[in-house]
């Protein structure tokens, strides 16, 4: 950078005006009053269209179909375009608005018919389908790679497998080449059709008439190419040459077809479809920025300026970057599955066809057509067919899942040799010497203060003795003295750092003067020690660009929205006496109060600074009173949890940074004016939504209390200048508002009386008068609330640019003081284009308790560093992810806001943004020299469910029109890398379950179709998948989980703990924790597509230090780890005893791999829980879960899964509603395993006599529906008689609530289950089954097989019908408040409603029996193992939690147990003493007089 010139200095004087007339004008504008001003735009313009969105809004979701409901991007996407858009807004009059002169347009807009344009004419220009084809016809291009190179694959490996069972009539693999060139027609024409749904368009409906018509062509190509290969072998056709008719005709159309397949290949895989004309969000800059390198309207040369040489451009460096990324990949995936993968497939295919090969038969059959077709029907050939099939789902389902995989460890390599070589590995040690500060000093004024610099010689002397690491530069000992000014700045700025760190208790007063007179000196602080390294490193950086100091920087505003969250908590009152010394009786109370076990875990895991407080406290001359006391130790512990008071206290550092660089730039300015000009360059807007009432109905409040409003005065008062609170605010009284007035009012602090107070709202006690007031068109919440929040605020926010921060970060004052530095980043175009839209940064996570929370923070770390340096480069597919990124405020909002908040749509908000900006040209980087710190999830359940909600988002994200464009429009590469690192990252977890559950399911069927002589030899070609590929599979798995935190945790903290926090993590059980967080995001993405309701979940933001009860975490877990981990387990065991029995040998490495997965399903919920070994806490999960198992389902309406098993049943039953009730028809894998179990029972029972009933009896539950039929229906049909005029439903309702009927189901269902297992002797007296002595245990266990398959496919059918059928007939027919129908309406509903709900008991049974099986099982082990002594200290140790954690936890539990005892002595002694009362004859008074002894009895105690 040049030296500051004589126009920089006339900039800072005019900025000073300018500050000046800002604050005038705010001054004399302050406290405009409610609906004051001019409004006309607001309610002839805004308030039309909003009311016209919230009618057609609620029409839509009352009539049309999920995917017909309009939301923000068809109104946006409205005003786009003047076709279809904007030429058809009429005026009231009828009068085209647009076909006006443009300089009349706006008072006609003033009279627009709204309600025509937006409710009348439908809007929708995307249709989003929640289902499985959005995610398909999206990222086609990648599914249809996977299928040609899997083809590609398969027909290399053919010719090299040694025994074959396919000849094809000498052509061999040649034969499925044809067939080869049809997947991209087959591609093109599902794609083309679901855009063509989409979004009905003339160049939609073209485009799909060109696939149709390519389809046909080439399907006709190839069955031609088929028909000649049947009838001329390959040896006739090597001895025919060219001119024969055969030959002419074979290679004339195999040619014709590769001609046509080729391109269609290449053009359908590599080439991004183009946009329409008057698309929008049709320029990602990448895409055009390689077409113009490679359409050569850009150079690929430059001329080395210092060499002169000529070089590759940074264009074209970086496309051979990203396309060497992939081709690393993809190498070593093909590599692994042309020599491990397809050999395997292709052999057992062989076994599999030879076990059972057609030639035998044929002399029997014959070899016509109807022939061969009626021995493909016969049963053995149908079992060996479905073996086939499952086969290769298994291979296919582990190939497409092994590409993450590859994807994450070329990523992890990848990532970590960036970060080495940027910026090498970590330093050790707390010791800090001359050598650092002399480093630090040198960089710190060169990169921070070059701007003080007033000469060209004093800024090449910064810059050369920061190359030389603070010696001396190339000039000699003058070049390398900084200026006087710029060694005064930065010895101000050093010691403000100091007193900084010494303020937060990291530093004793001893070290705090060494640091500040730059002695040696060694810190004991880990936290300081890490700021300060990081602080030096990060000014090493390469990427970190020279400030152009404070007065060139453009303006920054800090956006923060808070909903509930704690703000400042208070101190339990025997710590406000002991402690800080309030007097008794005089103790403060406040909404959140900090627990003892949270207090003291504060005391143990920060025990120096804990101590270096209590060392200050005792200081009179600092701290004289015990309010002063008691504001500064409320403030220490709020410094270290999760609370709005940190975040607001670490960012309001960037104004005092900012202060320093300027009071250093332009000293001779006057603290008002310095403070004036801070105002326009930096704000923190903290959008505290409840702050006041806004809800939409007006008898009821949704403001905070009294308490968190002191707070937030508290902070105001704290912060004066610079910090603005805004909020949402209702007002009732104008008659012309029924509904009441919305206002979105800020708070900044400038209005205040007389005495420098802050003035109060007089209409509305306790709120602060606001200085701004801007009238909203109506309720502004309506969709995601974090996203209205923020929208809510952005208006309030000054400059160009916004940082979004959440409310569990914190700022430094180190990093900011780089502030300068980041916003620089604005001002870099990117080569080839102009500058970034967003820049990203790193986080810091500082909540890092016991080993969860150790594995959240390395997992963030990893992401926040080594993953997203490398998503920006070379993958150049980083989004925005949140915060703490920095965004163009401009770009942002013409893009539609920095949150989209449509319900079902956006739920993970943040990626929009980016999405949005890729879309629109914008550029996205991503740094890492400048940090917050930021707090994250510390318990099983929260972890889990924050990843549920990414999970859930990130379904929602891929049925969006962003996300099917982005498909469309991106490079082959750039689609890659969007795609495994969002969408395919979450797809790619369920793709692992499936292939673990499709390796243990295919040796499963194979090993019992051989062991029941079903299908002989079948044992070993299945299991040789499991031996070759689990192993393989798994390791990798865990080989990506491991090899990133090695890479990412080296060049962050040193090589010491890249070694012992990854072993430390193995030791510690993580693999079982990864396998748990694999499984919880494949359930819940998979979920998401098939019932849909997502939520928003906020995040977990205390201490997990206290036990969950059991049922609440089976609740949680069951579907998607529990249920899972038994079906696992179940499965591995009988293979394993099948291998036995056969003597079928089975790989210990994969068997060893294959047993974590259930065991982590299963144990992992329990293991990770504190204190679950502990025998007391045990036997009190085990009471308050069989409690739950009876307790009815919770009153007032909604379920709550935590508080009966009714509840949780439940709600997974009526999340079935939203699903078309033929929805359980679909491919499964309980449909899959099902039909050839059942067709093996088959084969293996009919020498016993069995029979179709028998079968029926097998595969479904009807004795369990005809017992419940007949003892339960009955006494409910009676009821419905005599109560509801037989009207069923009522009654139906009112058995559900009670639970009662469920029990009663589960217990029909558990005796029919006995008497069948029970009564086989006189079931076989009747002729129908075989005595169970006489069958062979393989037979046995086949029948076991297929009896679970089926019931769970039968009762989630059973579910599903009930479900779509009964109880949306319920909806829809008789809404509630509905009158009761006729007699002759009741009379016809009675028998489907009878049968709907049969069959919904019959399944509530069925998974009651397993809920409570299995949670007893699970409690049971660790009661198991909660005797064995240790065995608890064992379980503190793997949670990794201190001693002084284990005491305070151990106290607790036992002011826990005596907390409820003396409870229970007190409510004994208040009815004994009721009682005595009662017996003298005290009538009336019985009741009072036992809450009288009662409150005395509690009193006493």
């Amino acid at each position: 950078p040049r030296p500051p010139s004589r126009r920089v200095w006339d900039a800072s004087v005019t900025a000073v005006t300018a500050a000046r007339r800002a604050t005038s004008f705010r001054r004399d504008s302050a406290g405009q009053g409610r609906g004051g001003g001019p409004a006309g735009f607001v309610h002839q313009v805004v308030r039309p269209i909003f009311e016209a969105i919230l009618t057609a809004r609620s029409e839509q979701t009352a009539h049309a179909h999920s995917y017909e409901v309009e939301n923000y991007d068809d109104w946006n996407e409205t005003f786009w375009r003047r076709k279809g858009g904007l030429d058809e807004l009429h005026t009231l009059g009828g009068e085209k608005i647009f076909a006006q002169p443009p300089a009349d347009r706006w008072s006609y807009v003033l009279r627009a018919d709204w309600h025509r344009f937006l409710v009348q004419t439908p809007r929708k220009t995307h249709r989003e389908l929640r289902w499985w084809w959005c995610l398909l016809a999206a990222n086609r291009r990648i599914f249809l790679l996977h299928a040609a190179t899997f083809f590609f694959v398969a027909a290399w490996t053919m010719p090299f497998v040694e025994t074959k069972s396919w000849d094809y009539n000498g052509w061999d693999s040649s034969r499925i080449l044809a067939l080869f060139w049809l997947l991209a027609p087959a591609s093109a024409l599902f794609g083309r059709s679901f855009e063509r749904w989409a979004r009905d368009t003339e160049q939609s409906r073209a485009r799909l008439s060109i696939a149709y018509m390519q389809m046909l062509g080439m399907s006709s190509l190839c069955a031609y190419v088929l028909w000649l290969q049947s009838f001329i072998p390959l040896d006739s056709f090597r001895k025919q040459s060219l001119g024969d008719a055969g030959w002419n005709q074979i290679v004339g159309a195999s040619v014709l077809l590769a001609m046509m397949g080729l391109p269609a290949l290449y053009f359908e895989i590599a080439s991004p479809t183009p946009p329409e004309r008057d698309a929008l969000d049709a320029r990602p800059f990448f895409e055009r920025r390689m077409g113009d390198t490679f359409g050569g309207r850009t150079k690929w040369f430059s001329r080395d300026k210092r060499t002169g040489l000529p070089r590759l451009t940074q264009e074209v460096w970086d496309v051979m970057a990203l396309t060497s990324f992939w081709l690393l990949v993809w190498s070593l995936k093909l590599a692994c599955a042309r020599l491990l993968l397809l050999p395997l497939l292709l052999e057992s295919h062989s076994a599999i066809v030879n076990a059972l090969p057609l030639s035998s038969y044929t002399a029997v059959y014959g070899s016509s057509l109807a022939a061969q077709l009626l021995l493909r029907l016969q049963p053995r050939m149908m079992l060996r067919a479905s073996l086939q099939l499952l086969l290769w789902a298994t291979g296919g389902a582990i190939y497409i899942a092994d590409t993450l995989g590859w994807y994450q460890l070329v990523l992890g390599v990848w990532g970590g040799y960036l970060g080495l070589q940027k910026h090498g590995v970590a330093p050790a040690g707390h010791y800090f010497g001359p050598s650092f500060y002399s480093r630090l000093r040198a960089h710190a004024q060169a990169k921070l203060l070059l701007s003080l610099a007033a000469t060209r010689e004093e800024v090449t002397g910064l810059v050369e003795a920061a190359a030389a690491g603070g010696g001396r530069g190339e000039r000699g000992r003058a070049a390398g003295v900084p200026p006087r000014r710029v060694r005064e700045a930065w010895h101000t700025m050093w010691c403000n750092l100091v007193d900084d760190l010494y303020g937060r208790c990291l530093l004793s007063a001893e070290e705090a003067d060494s640091l500040r007179r730059e002695r040696a000196t060694a810190i004991r602080s880990a936290e300081a020690v890490r700021r300060l390294r990081f602080f030096s490193r990060s000014l090493e950086s390469r990427d970190m660009p020279s400030s152009n100091g404070a007065l060139q920087a453009p303006g920054l505003s800090v956006l923060v929205p808070v909903y509930a969250e704690p703000i400042l908590p208070q101190l339990p009152p025997d710590w406000q006496r002991d402690v800080c010394g309030i007097p008794e009786g005089a103790e403060l109370p406040h909404k959140h109060v900090l627990d003892a076990p949270t207090l003291q875990f504060l005391q143990s895991d920060f025990d120096l600074e804990w101590r270096e407080l209590l060392t200050r406290l005792s200081d009179t001359s600092t701290v004289p009173t015990p309010l002063h006391r008691l504001m500064r130790t409320r403030t220490w512990a709020a410094e270290r949890l999760q609370t709005v008071y940190r975040t607001i206290a670490g960012m309001m550092k960037h104004r005092e940074a900012l202060r320093m660089l300027l009071e250093a730039e332009v000293p001779g300015l006057s603290v008002a004016e310095r403070e004036a000009l801070l105002d326009l360059k930096t704000r923190l807007v903290v959008a505290v939504q409840t702050y006041a009432n806004h809800h939409i109905d007006p008898s009821k409040s949704n403001a905070t209390d009294d308490y968190s409003r002191a707070d937030v005065e508290l902070l105001m008062e704290r912060y004066p200048r610079g910090l603005c609170i805004a909020f949402i605010q209702r007002v009732d009284g104008d008659p012309a508002f029924p509904n009441g007035r919305f206002y979105s009012c800020l708070v900044d602090g400038t209005r205040r009386g007389p005495g420098g107070e802050l003035e109060m709202d007089p209409d509305t006690p306790g709120l602060l008068e606001p200085t701004f007031r801007v009238e909203l068109p109506g309720f502004p919440v309506l969709g995601n609330g974090k996203s209205d929040n923020q929208n809510m605020a952005v208006h309030f926010t000054r400059g160009t640019l916004i940082q979004a921060i959440d409310c569990n970060q914190e700022g430094y004052l180190e990093e900011s003081l780089k502030l300068c530095n980041v916003l620089r980043e604005f001002d870099l175009p990117i080569p080839g284009g102009g500058p970034p839209a967003i820049v990203g940064f790193r986080e810091h996570i500082f909540s890092g308790l016991g080993t969860l929370g150790a594995f959240a923070a390395t997992a963030e770390l990893v992401f926040g560093t080594l993953v997203q340096r490398t998503l920006s480069r070379p993958l150049w597919c980083r989004y925005h992810y949140g915060h703490p990124d920095v965004m163009d405020k401009l770009a942002l909002v013409a893009q539609g806001g920095l949150s989209k908040a449509t319900k079902g749509l956006n739920l993970s908000e943040d990626i929009f943004a980016g999405m949005d900006a890729q879309l629109r040209g914008h550029n996205i980087v991503h740094k890492e020299y400048f940090q917050v710190g930021k707090g994250r999830d510390m318990g099983s359940i929260s972890i889990l469910q924050f990843f549920s909600k990414l999970s859930q988002g990130t379904a929602q994200m891929s049925t969006s029109r962003q996300a099917l464009r982005l498909g469309q429009r991106l490079s082959l590469g750039r689609l890659l890398g969007f795609y495994y690192t969002h969408i395919g990252y979450y797809a790619g977890q369920l793709h692992y379950y499936h292939a673990s559950f499709l390796l243990l399911a295919l040796a499963l069927t194979g090993g019992l179709l051989d062991a029941t002589a079903a299908l002989p030899g079948a044992f070993p070609p299945s299991a040789a998948l499991f031996n070759g590929v689990f192993g393989a599979v798994s390791l990798l798995f865990f080989a990506f989980n491991l090899l990133p935190s090695f890479l990412a945790l080296l060049t962050d903290e040193g090589i010491s703990a890249a070694v012992a926090k990854p072993l430390q993590a193995i030791l510690t059980f993580s693999p079982f924790f990864f396998v748990m967080q694999s499984r919880c995001i494949g359930h819940f993405f998979s979920l998401e597509f098939a019932v849909g309701g997502a939520k928003y979940i906020p995040t977990g933001r205390g201490l997990a230090i206290s036990h969950t009860p059991f049922h609440e975490v089976y609740a949680t877990h069951a579907a998607s780890c529990l249920y899972p981990g038994a079906e696992l387990l179940f499965l591995l065991c009988s293979v394993l005893f099948l291998a036995l029995l056969r003597g079928q040998p089975l790989n210990p490495w994969s068997v060893g791999f294959a047993a974590i997965t259930p065991a982590a399903l299963l144990l992992g919920p329990s293991l990770f829980n504190p204190h679950a070994l502990r025998t007391p806490e045990g036997l009190d999960d085990l009471r308050r879960f069989l409690l739950w198992l009876v307790r009815p389902t919770r009153p007032g309406g909604g379920y709550d899964p935590t508080h009966a098993w009714a509840d949780f049943h439940q709600e997974r039953a009526d999340a079935k509603r939203s699903v078309k009730w033929g929805a359980f028809l679909l491919p499964s894998k309980e449909l899959l395993l099902s039909l050839p179990l059942l067709l093996a029972s088959h084969l293996a029972m009919a020498p016993y006599g069995w029979g179709p009933l028998q079968l029926l009896l097998l595969a479904t539950p009807l004795t369990a529906a005809a017992a419940i039929d007949v003892l339960l229906m009955p006494p409910l049909i009676l009821y419905s008689a005599i109560s509801h005029r037989l009207y069923l439903r009522p009654a139906m309702a009112q058995a559900s609530a009670s639970a009662r009927i469920e029990l009663l189901a589960a217990l029909c269902c558990g005796i029919t289950l006995a008497a069948e297992c029970l009564h086989w002797p006189a079931l076989d007296a009747a002729g129908l089954v075989t005595k169970p002595h006489s069958l062979p245990i393989p037979h046995g266990l086949l029948l076991c097989a297929t009896r679970y398959f089926s019931f769970r496919w039968t009762c989630n059918a059973g579910l599903y019908w009930s479900a779509g059928c009964n109880l949306r007939a319920v909806e829809k027919i008789d809404p509630p408040g509905a009158h009761t129908p006729g007699a002759a309406v009741r009379c016809a509903r009675l028998v489907p409603d009878a049968l709907g709900y049969v069959f919904a008991l019959t399944a509530a049974g069925f998974l009651f029996l397993a809920d409570a099986a299995l949670g007893l099982a699970v409690q049971f082990f660790f009661l198991a193992g909660g005797l064995i002594p240790g065995s608890a200290l064992w379980h503190y140790g793997i949670l990794g939690f201190s001693r002084k954690v284990r005491e305070t936890a151990n106290k607790q539990r036992r002011l826990r147990s005596t907390t409820t005892t003396l409870v229970w002595l007190a409510g004994k002694m208040a009815a004994e003493k009721a009682a005595a009362e009662r017996a003298r004859g005290g009538r009336g008074g019985g009741t009072r007089a036992k809450h009288r002894s009662a409150r005395d009895t509690a009193q006493m105690i």
